[in-house]
């Protein structure tokens, strides 16, 4: 019987998310919004297998290089509501115009198993450096195309190295390069401005990536919060053309007209859910688009995603200062979709990011889940140790109480790890439709001898436990505009 009800449980949850209408955004408040017209809110890790299969693996757990059913209830119990999943461009077209079904079902496997616990997607197209060609990985080695004249990788920071007949060098000549430094070789720049080329055949080839992925992926509704075009897309050409490095100005000159040019593209298949775009790494003084991708009509499918390492950022307060300054000029959604969680990261300093992360109420997504095969370029483990014994310190500073489902306006919300307080404010929406918040709560970490909840004002503001972890809170009879609080403390 308790089989049959945990059965009945995640189907419920798989049906929920795959049935719902995709989220948008309310270009008014940048907040990201259900079909409730309830605010919603995502923690999560990421999940990049950046080598081949291109995949995780789904089927049987492993330390290091899965996503399957344990995974999926691991990340559910923790109360993380998201991933950021790679969908590679090689794995979806290995050979130019060839598609691999078998890849892209596996994508579809990969977001209804998370979709079964509760767990968003974002999709991912996944780059560093650009392509294996290059020590890195991203796109296909038929669309890593540098342009004739530049010098054979990786010049000119170093001699040339050994390729095989696919032009790849090995892993081990990788290994002695730094691969952060390989963007600024020839062959990187001339490929990633090839790429961007609004003329050319391979930004086409790239709508056409997109398409396909869409079309696989439509289907699932909710389950998917959007499409990310590319991660952390670099500037082009910067030895011929040096000005792309001033912040802005690549924004500006070439990803914003190959944006446009791909959520055209991608909008022809799936004009309901939300396309994420990230400026070029550095620019921590502007962000150069005056539009979102496609223009302003699309505000409310769209979501600036941004990072935060150190470097390249120098400031967390100016970082987030800058990112929510131009979510409002752009009246588009915000999400920070990688920020070191490693398990030989600073716990304070990610507890840090997690606190302004808050303050500044926005969703976020850690990197990395797990190594993923180690690529050549960076990859880390966040839940495990590296013996694969749980980290639980790491666990308790990420399983953070919260509202992933507001039904009003929120005015802020805080939570302290090393006490369990919790405190919530919103304000009334007479537009919301359905009047129900959801928290998350985990009893392990936070509330080992159980919890309270006060609510304000009294009575028309109730609470409930909705299941071991979760509670709802509701109100009845208040006006549009009243004010609402929630706090959690443990006994």
């Amino acid at each position: 019987v308790w089989l049959l009800v945990v059965a009945a449980l995640i189907c419920t949850a798989w049906s929920d998310l795959t049935q719902q209408p995709p989220y948008f955004v309310d270009p008014t408040t940048q907040r990201t919004k259900d079909s409730f017209n309830r605010e919603v809110y995502f923690h999560g890790l990421n999940v990049v297998t950046k080598s081949p299969p291109y995949i995780p693996a789904l089927d049987t757990f492993d330390v290091a290089t899965s996503f399957a059913k344990d995974d999926a209830e691991l990340l559910q119990s923790l109360g993380l509501n998201v991933i950021r999943l790679g969908v590679m461009w090689p794995g979806a077209e290995p050979i130019e115009g060839q598609f691999s079904e078998p890849y892209l079902k596996a994508v579809v496997r990969a977001v209804e198993l998370a979709a079964a616990h509760g767990i968003h997607v974002v999709a991912d197209m996944h780059q560093d450096v650009l392509s294996e060609k290059f020590c890195g990985e991203g796109v296909p080695l038929w669309a890593a195309q540098p342009s004739n004249g530049t010098g054979a990788f990786p010049y000119p920071l170093h001699d040339p190295i050994p390729v095989d007949r696919n032009g790849v060098p090995s892993a081990a000549d990788c290994g002695r390069l730094e691969w952060q430094a390989l963007y600024m070789t020839s062959a990187v720049g001339t490929a990633f401005q090839n790429l961007y080329d609004t003329n050319g055949h391979l930004l086409k080839a790239w709508g056409t990536f997109w398409q396909r992925v869409a079309s696989a992926l439509k289907p699932l509704g909710a389950a998917v919060i959007g499409y990310e075009l590319i991660n952390e897309p670099f500037a082009g050409d910067v030895i011929h053309h040096p000005t792309l490095l001033v912040p802005c100005v690549a924004d500006r000159v070439n990803l914003q007209p190959a944006y446009d040019y791909l959520a055209s593209a991608l909008r022809m298949v799936d004009p309901d859910h939300i396309i994420l775009f990230m400026s070029v790494t550095w620019d921590d003084i502007c962000i150069g688009f005056d539009h979102v991708p496609g223009g302003p009509q699309w505000q409310h499918k769209s979501i600036l995603s941004y990072h935060y390492y150190r470097p390249p950022q120098f400031s967390l307060d100016l970082a987030m200062a800058i990112i929510k300054r131009d979510q409002q000029r752009l009246g588009c959604g915000g999400m920070m979709t990688e920020f070191d969680v490693g398990n030989t990261g600073d716990v304070g300093a990610i507890n840090g990011t997690l606190t302004s992360l808050d303050s500044n109420l926005q969703s976020w997504i850690g990197w990395e889940y797990k190594p993923f095969r180690g690529p050549k370029t960076g990859y880390n483990n966040c839940l495990w140790n590296a013996d694969g014994t749980p980290n639980h310190s790491l666990r308790a500073i990420l399983s953070r109480t919260f509202a992933p489902v507001v039904a009003g306006t929120a005015l802020g919300w805080s939570f302290d790890p090393s006490s369990g307080r919790y405190a919530l404010e919103y304000v009334v929406n007479p537009y919301v439709t359905r009047n129900e918040t959801i928290i998350y709560l985990n009893r392990r970490y936070h509330y080992p001898t159980g919890y309270s909840v006060k609510c304000t004002p009294q009575p028309q503001v109730k609470w409930a436990p909705k299941g071991p972890d979760r509670i709802t809170v509701s109100h009845s009879g208040l006006p549009a505009g009243a004010e609402v609080t929630v706090h959690v403390a443990p006994k």
